[in-house]
């Protein structure tokens, strides 16, 4: 995976005019050296949201929120058949039901019917899981209410920072976990990029209200989005996280990204020329 992203972001860097820094990143030439976490639910018998675990109460209706967030964000999808299906779950929901329905039924409701949507069963084969909740869902779920998966994603991620990181770049649920390393960094990181980031929706936001939502020890954020990421919802990271920004800092935003085919490829965000440029003035220092 390491050497796939390595090669998106070359090709960045060429259309960004720098071909000189393509060649050495593919060969890992110091200083220009990858390494890379990779945020994965804990197998079943693990506390986590692994393979079959179910979701308690609390945690469903954190899935809810998010299936709903992401359903109303879906409606509005370049995408045709996303965003007429969207249409159809949110109908669907508001319907009544007939009979008294518990939360847990509710829930279930919501995010099955992300399942509905291309977009999201597209992001279930690549992720290659057969959950019974949407494998995206759960994830974003486990990491918002369970601690133990939190703590250990973020330790992963802090583990390969050090005062040589030139750029941190992160890719949907990775965006969160890199988002809360780097506020707790103690080491200056000139650049980091965000690719299809959820951190916009409601839930993200309210976990870091109480504190400067600028990662202090952050120089400048690259936020790239596409209209047709649906895990983005709300993909607009300025009001909230581009306040109180440190003398210096800069928060840039391409929210705009043509990835309609596959929204949810990583490459499209990495070989896009404002991801390599961004790379490049820090690299070619």
């Amino acid at each position: 995976m390491v050497r796939e992203w390595c090669s998106a972001l070359a090709n960045g860097l060429v259309r960004a005019g720098h071909e000189n820094l393509a060649a050495p990143l593919l060969r890992g030439d110091p200083p220009l050296t990858a390494v890379m976490c990779c945020y994965a639910p804990p197998p079943r018998g693990q506390q986590g949201t692994g393979p079959g675990e179910p979701l308690d109460i609390a945690e469903l209706d954190v899935a809810d929120e998010v299936a709903g967030e992401w359903l109303r964000y879906a409606t509005g999808s370049p995408r045709r058949k996303d965003a007429a299906e969207a249409e159809l779950a949110l109908r669907r929901l508001a319907a009544p039901a007939g009979g008294e329905q518990s939360p847990t039924v509710v829930a279930v409701r919501a995010a099955g019917l992300l399942d509905r949507i291309p977009y999201f069963s597209d992001v279930a084969v690549g992720l290659g899981s057969t959950l019974r909740i949407n494998p995206a869902l759960s994830e974003v779920t486990g990491y918002l209410t369970r601690q133990t998966v939190r703590d250990e994603a973020i330790a992963r991620c802090r583990a390969l920072i050090d005062a040589d990181t030139r750029v941190v770049i992160a890719h949907s649920l990775g965006t969160a976990v890199a988002y809360e390393t780097l506020r707790g960094c103690p080491h200056t990181v000139p650049l980091f990029v965000t690719l299809g980031s959820p951190l916009g929706l409601r839930l993200f936001r309210h976990r870091f209200e109480q504190a400067s939502a600028w990662p202090v020890r952050v120089q400048r954020w690259l936020n790239l989005a596409s209209p047709a990421e649906l895990v983005a919802a709300r993909p607009d990271l300025g009001p909230f996280y581009g306040q109180d920004m440190p003398t210096g800092a800069r928060l840039d935003q391409h929210l705009n990204i043509d990835n309609t085919a596959r929204p949810h490829r990583v490459g499209f965000y990495l070989e896009h020329e404002a991801c390599g440029r961004a790379v490049a003035d820090v690299l070619g220092k």
